[in-house]
């Protein structure tokens, strides 16, 4: 383990290294380097750019000539040759997503006009998904009602709007926005997938008691059927095992990380981790459109924009989102079917979950790596204050309301 961590070290300080020669080589403004030789000879002008380089989080320059990251974050060169990291919060290289003929050019902060045509993107994904649903609900009432009774019907409209609409949809409308180019994948060790695993249902758990509360709440406020909240609830009682499995429990978590952990988080991390995890996540989450999936869905969304990002793929949420909705949508309802024996069961696993989750994230809770962005966006308010995500937060939010209203 201790060999992989320090190849892991010797591969980042390559990386950082070659970043580091790019910078010398290319002139990047008044304050960047202009060549290595002016360092070794001039040591004002190497105290001088120190102190600039140091103001705006770039590589600094030591008196033996080597580089180091400033105190936001930041990698120091030991007597070994080795690069140790000093700080677990760090700062993207300027280099970072840029691509090849932009390299040595001053990076400039994402703007929140790019940022509003990603989430315009969002709202006519979610516009065309909602009229093809209603477009073809029409027309199979119309000329084939009895189509409607069928326990496939639902799930059928349901996959073609995920996979003949929305994500086309989304894929055209944002492919020629910048992103990142492509890193190196990271794998995750069977124990840490392990652990991770168990995080996500922790959080499952604790926030759809959360959401069952809101639930509660509401229909003892305005009346009506808990369950109607639930638009799932009907489905996953009466459907066809076969059906559930293969949509709910595979290929909808497939296209939903293609869409958000693939194409719509790539565009968002040169805005930095933090920005990119929390918007990708809650897109997802208001993406359900019902009180009774949105908050766990935005929360197990944190978890899985953070292993996208970590690993650089989308193998693993994949992974871990179909076991998450095999639980939720295949096991707990046939065991809750059965006798009290299952019920017991699942209650006891899902306590477990709990417990061990927690366990498990306050003991890593310090192993969390975050990277902000080389240059943030000036005004904070622009990741929600633009159009583009008012109008997909508007969009959802009124399917959620008219849900609760027609309760």
């Amino acid at each position: 383990m201790d060999q992989q961590e320090n190849e892991q070290q010797e591969n980042q300080a390559e990386q950082l290294e070659n970043q580091v020669n790019r910078l010398e080589n290319q002139a990047v403004n008044q304050n960047s380097v202009q060549n290595a030789n002016e360092y070794s000879q001039n040591p004002s002008q190497n105290q001088q750019q120190n102190s600039a380089y140091s103001q705006q989080g770039m590589y600094q320059q030591n008196v033996q000539g080597m580089y180091q990251q400033n105190s936001q974050g930041m990698y120091q060169q030991n007597g070994q040759g080795m690069y140790q990291q000093l700080r677990v919060i760090n700062v993207y290289p300027p280099e970072f997503g840029k691509e090849d003929g932009m390299l040595g050019s001053e990076p400039q902060a994402p703007t929140k006009n790019s940022l509003s045509m990603i989430a315009f993107a969002l709202f006519i994904m979610g516009i065309a998904v909602l009229l093809s649903q209603q477009l073809i609900s029409t027309a199979v009432i119309s000329y084939w009602p009895q189509i409607v009774k069928m326990d496939w019907y639902l799930w059928a409209i349901t996959g073609f709007s995920m996979i003949g609409i929305a994500l086309p949809v989304f894929y055209f409308l944002t492919k020629r926005l910048p992103e990142p180019k492509k890193e190196e994948v990271i794998k995750l060790k069977p124990l840490q997938f392990i652990m991770i695993f168990f995080i996500c249902t922790a959080v499952m758990y604790i926030t759809n008691f959360f959401s069952v509360f809101l639930m509660f709440l509401i229909t003892l406020l305005k009346g009506g059927n808990l369950l109607d909240l639930n638009p799932l609830a009907e489905i996953l009682i009466d459907s066809n095992l076969i059906l559930r499995v293969l949509y709910a429990a595979v290929i909808a978590p497939i296209i939903e990380e293609i869409i958000f952990r693939k194409l719509l988080l790539n565009k968002l991390r040169k805005y930095g981790d933090v920005p990119a995890i929390l918007l990708s996540a809650i897109a997802f989450g208001l993406f359900h459109m019902n009180v009774s999936q949105m908050f766990y869905a935005t929360a197990l969304g944190i978890i899985f924009a953070y292993v996208a990002i970590r690993t650089n793929a989308i193998r693993y949420n994949i992974l871990l989102h179909i076991l998450i909705n095999t639980m939720g949508v295949v096991i707990a309802p046939l065991a809750t079917q059965q006798n009290m024996i299952f019920s017991l069961i699942i209650v006891a696993w899902v306590f477990t979950c709990i417990v061990l989750g927690i366990v498990l994230f306050v003991v890593n809770v310090k192993k969390i790596k975050l990277y902000r962005a080389y240059k943030p966006m000036e005004k904070k308010s622009g990741y929600l204050l633009n159009v583009g995500t008012i109008l997909y937060t508007a969009m959802c939010m009124a399917m959620v309301v008219a849900q609760i209203v027609a309760s």
